[in-house]
């Protein structure tokens, strides 16, 4: 099991902020992320794959993870098919494209045979759900302004 230390977060315009425990707070849990097209790990030892990196953000609250349509597009990933996705804000199932990805965070790596594209801003690259998440340990230390991630 590898474990991940994440400090609070905050953009680099925002370095007014210097309380790690109220960057926590407003900006969340977010680890660097390499997002490329999905293929099994062995298909990519003695190949270069392209990837684009951003941040995931960590979101104990989200079913599935999901990518952002900017790296859809900078990797010109194709759909694979057609899913729902379900928000906080409505109740009712709103379509969304599924496409094929690997992420690799700083510990470890995660293949997504489907996922559902969505309309994140830079930098955020992807939402990390509990699709993942389901198979880790996350320790959020609120007063501290930190969190671990094991998996």
């Amino acid at each position: 099991m590898s474990i991940l230390y994440i400090p609070a977060y905050s953009p680099p315009e925002r370095s007014d902020v210097p309380d790690e425990q109220e960057k926590l707070r407003k900006w969340g849990l977010r680890i660097e992320v390499a997002v490329s097209p999905y293929a099994l790990p062995a298909e990519t030892e003695s190949t270069i794959v392209a990837s684009v990196c951003g941040l995931a953000q960590i979101d104990t609250g989200s079913t599935q993870s999901w990518i952002a349509m900017w790296v859809v597009k900078d990797l010109k990933l194709k759909p694979i098919g057609d899913g729902g996705m379900v928000t906080a804000s409505s109740e009712e199932e709103q379509p969304a494209a599924l496409y094929a990805a690997t992420a690799k965070f700083p510990t470890f790596v995660a293949q997504f045979p489907r996922i559902g594209g969505s309309s994140l801003r830079k930098p955020l690259a992807m939402l990390l759900g509990r699709d993942i998440l389901a198979s880790c340990v996350l320790v959020y230390n609120g007063p501290e302004g930190f969190a671990t991630l094991c998996r």
